[in-house]
């Protein structure tokens, strides 16, 4: 049986999901770690690998680590996004 394997970091549907009661109720996000580092991906962008791996040839037996395009700050998540302070 042939496998790939796809490591995805943290979802950044994850995030929000964990902010959005203090986002809709307070607009601020509650996180004991502003200035901690992520690389968060969206879901989308795993499934177009996903996609390219089961469609394309060359990946099987090989491990994936997927991430954002480069790590931010739960701030600067905030800032980007605008959808809330922190």
């Amino acid at each position: 049986m042939e496998w790939t394997i796809l490591r995805p970091s943290e979802f950044m549907k994850n995030a929000l999901y964990f902010w959005a009661e203090s986002i809709q109720k307070e607009g601020i996000v509650r996180t004991g770690f502003p200035d901690a580092l992520g690389v968060r991906i969206h879901e989308a962008d795993i499934a177009a690998v996903a996609v390219k791996v089961l469609t394309e040839e060359g990946h099987h037996g090989k491990i994936y680590a997927l991430t954002g395009p480069q790590s931010l700050s739960n701030g600067m998540y905030c800032k980007i996004t605008n959808f809330a302070t922190c």
